[in-house]
């Protein structure tokens, strides 16, 4: 069997905002979080440009799932490009059947306690240590280290407030010293800073948040 790859670099290729413009109303009218959307709109983006069209036949969808299988894409791959795709058909009035693949039982690799030492005494950007610090110590997912602005911080109660986190919900978490210490050093560093009229904790040198 000939080997297919996804090929995004294709010349002339079709203009697909405005199916990704409209995709983004649709999901939002779904009520999803923006992270969901991103994620979403990035694989819907992929497959449109695989298929060269905004309205892929279902032998583009199968070629494309056969492409995911070649590149040992992982089940949970799977499942974000089958849910983003199913949710495109649904959106231009086409049902698709989509089968959730069940994750490897598999023992996850995590850091212990002096790897997570080594990673931080090694930074050297105080920005980039403050966020590490911020998503270990919190425990936070990396889209709700990105949804922090600076007033949902108290440093004197050692708390971050996070908003539309899981599963939408809003909570309170703790920080210890060492990343309130961290912190205070990046924010007496960190410009003043506004995105839509928030102050964003963290914010890219190319004026978005992160």
């Amino acid at each position: 069997m000939q080997q297919m790859n996804i090929n995004l670099e294709i010349k002339n290729t079709p203009d697909f905002g405005p199916a990704l413009k409209r995709f983004r109303h649709y999901l939002e009218g779904q009520g999803m979080r923006e992270a969901t959307v991103t994620g979403y709109l990035g694989n819907v983006g992929r497959y449109l440009k695989f298929a060269q069209s905004d309205r892929p036949s279902g032998q583009d969808l199968e070629r494309f799932r056969d492409i995911l299988a070649e590149r040992k894409a992982s089940r949970s791959t799977k499942n974000q490009y089958n849910y983003s795709i199913r949710a495109y058909h649904a959106m231009i009035g086409e049902k698709i059947e989509v089968k959730r693949l069940e994750p490897n039982n598999q023992i996850p690799h995590y850091f212990d306690k002096d790897d997570v030492i080594k990673i931080f005494s090694v930074i050297q950007n105080i920005k980039h240590l403050a966020m590490l610090q911020t998503v270990f110590y919190a425990c936070l997912r990396a889209s709700e280290l990105c949804n922090i602005d600076v007033p949902d911080i108290d440093l004197k109660s050692l708390t971050i407030r996070i908003n539309n986190g899981k599963r939408g919900k809003d909570r309170i978490t703790l920080i210890n010293n060492e990343c309130a210490a961290t912190l205070r050093r990046y924010l007496e560093l960190k410009p003043s800073f506004f995105l839509d009229d928030r102050e964003p904790l963290f914010f890219t040198e190319y004026g978005k948040r992160w």
